[in-house]
């Protein structure tokens, strides 16, 4: 299993990003988790 960092800027866009749209919070974890577990699958989003 991989460690993913959240750098500052990741935070900041991440931030805007949900604010624009609270949807997308979901789907973003969603494919965060995917990357942790296999960073080499691919999947369309």
């Amino acid at each position: 299993m991989r460690i993913l960092v959240w750098d500052n800027s990741f935070r900041r866009a991440f931030k805007r990003v949900v604010r624009k749209n609270p949807r997308l919070e979901e789907r973003i974890f969603a494919v965060l988790e995917l990357l942790v577990s296999d960073p080499y699958v691919w999947t369309k989003p």
